[in-house]
């Protein structure tokens, strides 16, 4: 009776196992058109068998996890891109801040500048 009893424990362990892979699939056939979207592939280990003395007993297996089907070299890429797009939103984030000091007044920073050249212009022809 006992070995009724495991046998079934060993089936019902892999059908849960396999539950879980069929709703990977499902999953991956719902989102095939969705833009971004990757994969997802079960991933299946072997249970730790059982050693009563000379004897080893299979215990079926389990799902470990879902895993993301992605080419490293692609993940990579968008990774170094995102990395990239977020110096480069704070750059003009900075640059939008400093954009504010030249506009066209007589009190902004290019006004002045332009009035110091212009004061170095006429000291150089006439510097008494």
């Amino acid at each position: 009776m006992s070995s009724l009893f495991a046998a079934l424990s060993i089936a019902a362990g892999a059908l849960d196992a396999e539950q879980g892979a069929m709703n990977a699939t499902t999953n991956n056939v719902a989102n095939v058109n969705t833009p971004g979207y990757s994969r997802l592939q079960p991933v299946l280990v072997e249970n730790d068998p059982l050693v009563l003395g000379s004897l080893t007993y299979g215990q079926g297996v389990s799902l470990q996890k879902l895993e993301s089907v992605r080419d490293p070299i692609l993940q990579l890429r968008i990774e170094q891109e995102t990395q990239q797009q977020g110096q480069l939103s704070a750059f003009t984030s900075a640059m939008q801040q400093a954009q504010v000091q030249f506009t066209s007044s007589s009190s902004d920073i290019g006004s002045q500048i332009s009035n110091f050249f212009t004061s170095v212009n006429q000291l150089s022809t006439d510097p008494l």
